[in-house]
């Protein structure tokens, strides 16, 4: 996946002033799929585009690729349709020769207070990625514990140079190779309500002149007062909050949800969350329903009843954005054998036939990929 740094800048700042060639076709791409948006709706998808908050651009950005999935695939799109029993409008009204359905677009995000601190942590990032290691090393940081303020983060960089200095590379690259990455140095340091671990990494080879500092970051979520949500919850709100705010349409509902890439979801995530159960790559069945359950899901009761016949199918995205566009949305079918399965795009993987999607490069032609 193509990186956004500097880290402190959003999304959309990143977009309209990065010179790199990759995102100028991004550029030229998402302006393409906007000619294709209906002209009544689009000034406000555009300004949202714009949006220094991320969770606004990726929102936009994920109508608008969806918008142009199904416009690519022959449908007939209507934005924001009115309904005749709710003030509420979901995303688009999709028709086809043979079926009509809704769709509506939603996403899954980081609390707020873990956002907030990690936009604190941000300015050290930066900062690691453009300093440089005194000796043949890189190292991954991992916060376990954020501060209320920012970091002073040319001392802590320094501080971390130092350290690095001191260390053997030859036992070190011996070690690790010997004994694997839980024998490799680190060191913690305290700074400002910070507690932030380095563990260094030696390079293969100590013949380049400069050495990128930073190889990765994680975090342990201490001292976040707001509570964090596991994955599967997380998801499973998301899409029961969109099944119960639209229980009675003339149509089928399609709910399709992107997953922010910082959670790093896997499909035995969403399973859960719609299921119930981790899903296999079969059609469901009645045997099936003798799994354990994982507590509440979209679909299937605790006591092994169907539910939400409303909400035909869901479509996930997970790592779906502008630095990584060739990731392909998954199709999941409701399990109920009396409701109707309907058609999408052939990008999508079919998760119940375990049928992969067409290669996001082919169906959007000009996709330029990192």
């Amino acid at each position: 996946m193509r990186g956004l740094a500097p880290l402190a800048m959003s999304a959309a700042e990143y977009l309209q002033k990065s010179a790199d060639p990759y995102f100028s076709s991004v550029r030229d791409l998402l302006e393409d799929w906007i000619c294709h948006y209906p002209t009544s709706h689009r000034s406000q998808l555009v300004a949202r585009l714009r949006d220094k908050n991320d969770d606004q651009f990726d929102s936009a950005f994920w109508e608008l690729y969806l918008h142009e999935a199904y416009r690519r695939s022959g449908y007939s799109i209507e934005v924001e349709p009115k309904l005749s029993n709710t003030p509420r409008r979901p995303d688009f009204r999709m028709t086809t020769s043979n079926a009509v359905f809704y769709l509506e677009a939603t996403s899954v995000r980081k609390p707020s207070l873990k956002i907030k601190a990690e936009r604190r942590l941000a300015p050290l990032l930066d900062a690691l990625i453009e300093a440089t290691s005194p000796a043949p090393f890189h190292v991954m940081l991992t916060c376990h514990r954020f501060g209320k303020q920012s970091l002073p983060s040319k001392r802590a960089v320094r501080k971390v140079q130092s350290w690095l200095s001191t260390l053997d590379y030859v036992s070190i690259k011996q070690g690790y190779e010997d004994l694997g990455i839980r024998h490799l140095p680190r060191r913690q340091f305290d700074i400002d309500g910070w507690n932030l671990e380095f563990t260094a990494f030696p390079y293969d080879s100590q013949s380049q002149s400069d050495y990128q500092l930073l190889k990765m970051w994680s975090d342990m979520s201490t001292g976040i007062k707001e509570p964090l949500l596991d994955l599967r919850t997380a998801i499973f709100r998301s899409v029961r909050g969109k099944a119960n705010a639209y229980p009675n349409l003339e149509y089928p509902l399609i709910i399709a949800i992107q997953i922010n890439d910082q959670w790093h979801a896997d499909d035995h995530h969403v399973s859960r969350a719609l299921y119930g159960r981790h899903w296999f790559p079969q059609p469901y069945t009645s045997s099936g329903r003798t799994l354990l359950m994982d507590g509440d899901s979209l679909w299937i009761t605790n006591d092994n009843k169907y539910k939400n016949s409303h909400i035909s199918q869901v479509i996930t995205a997970t790592n779906l954005n502008i630095g990584n566009l060739h990731a392909q949305p998954h199709l999941w079918p409701n399990p109920d054998p009396s409701v109707a399965k309907l058609t999408h795009p052939d990008l999508f993987t079919d998760v119940a036939t375990n049928q992969p999607g067409t290669s996001a490069s082919i169906y959007f032609r000009s996709l330029p990929f990192p």
